[in-house]
């Protein structure tokens, strides 16, 4: 009997242990810290602090944005899908957002820094989008 539990205790371990990491855990880490999507282009110390600077008149913007879609979420069952409308409604602020940090980026990095900004935006973009592909394939 000893030797029975013993022994599936035993390939219990085991076959925990042998599992395959996740997908989550080999994916790359996003950047921590917005500045890192800047690291590549070489910016000056003035340029480093517009862009700081840039990034922390914005942080009020993108919380309140994030806010009035989890309020728009919230309802009295709890959480429920966003109507196609609502989609519609936050893309436009969070597109329009965009081109205003865009517009501000433009005026602060010089023309060869910003095309650089924007391929590796794309880059990020594309490799985000594979990750979700990969995911939805999952489920």
């Amino acid at each position: 009997m000893k030797k029975s539990i013993t022994l599936t205790a035993l390939t219990l371990v085991i076959a925990v242990s042998a599992q395959e990491k996740t997908e989550k855990e080999d994916r790359p880490k996003p950047p921590r810290d917005k500045m890192e999507m800047f690291e590549n282009l070489n910016l000056t110390e003035k340029q480093k602090v517009e862009i700081q600077t840039m990034f922390e008149e914005n942080k009020e913007d993108r919380q309140a944005m994030r806010n009035e879609k989890g309020n728009s979420l919230k309802s009295e069952t709890g959480k429920r899908a966003l109507t196609d409308e609502e989609k519609k409604e936050f893309k436009a602020k969070k597109d329009a957002h965009r081109q205003e940090m865009d517009a501000k980026l433009k005026t602060i990095l010089t023309a060869d820094q910003y095309k650089q900004f924007t391929i590796e935006r794309e880059k990020r973009h594309e490799e985000m989008e594979k990750r979700k592909k990969i995911s939805r394939d999952k489920k």
